[in-house]
C-alpha cells in the first residue's frame, strides 16, 4: 500500500471512530509543513515568507511571531480557513458566533481572491492539496460506513 493511501486510510478510520474532520485538517497540515520543513522541500523562514505574501495580500493577520510553533499554526489555521472557513474558538452568544463566522467568510473570500491573484502559488498549492487529501479521506469514511452497514 503507498504511503498515500495509508494516509487515506488512516485518515478515513479516524473519521470512521468518531474524530472531528477538522481536527484532522489542522493536525494533518501541521504535520505536512514540519514534513515539508524536515525533507528541505521548504524552509520556516520561505513558509513564513508566504503567509506574509498572503497577509499583505488579504490585510488579515495570521502569523503570530517568528517562532516555528506561530509559523506552523499560521499555517494550520489557514488550511482551516481553506478548508472551512470556520475559526477556533467557542464564543458565548449566538451574536458573537454570527459575527466570527461572517469574519471567516470574509477573510476565506480574501484568501481566495489573493489566490487568484497569484499571491504565495506554492503556498496555496499545499493548502489545496491538504483540501483534497481530506475530501478523499471524507469519501473513504463514507463507503467504509455504507459497507459496514450492509453487512450489519
Amino acid at each position: 500500500m503507498t504511503e498515500f493511501k495509508q494516509g487515506l486510510a488512516t485518515y478515513a478510520s479516524r473519521i470512521h471512530q468518531g474524530a472531528r474532520a477538522i481536527g484532522l485538517v489542522e493536525e494533518k497540515s501541521e504535520n505536512d509543513a514540519r514534513l515539508f520543513v524536515n525533507q528541505n522541500r521548504t524552509s520556516l523562514e520561505a513558509l513564513a515568507a508566504n503567509i506574509r505574501e498572503v497577509e499583505l495580500a488579504t490585510g488579515d493577520t495570521y502569523l503570530h511571531g517568528d517562532s516555528p510553533t506561530a509559523i506552523i499554526e499560521a499555517y494550520s489555521h489557514l488550511a482551516r480557513l481553506w478548508a472551512t472557513g470556520t475559526r477556533h474558538g467557542s464564543p458565548i452568544s449566538r451574536a458573537v458566533r454570527s459575527q466570527e463566522a461572517s469574519h471567516a467568510r470574509q477573510q476565506r473570500q480574501r484568501l481566495r481572491q489573493a489566490a487568484q491573484q497569484g499571491s504565495a502559488p506554492g503556498l496555496m498549492a499545499r493548502l489545496q492539496d491538504t483540501l483534497d487529501f481530506f475530501r478523499e479521506s471524507l469519501r473513504q469514511a463514507a463507503r467504509q460506513a455504507k459497507a459496514q452497514r450492509k453487512t450489519s
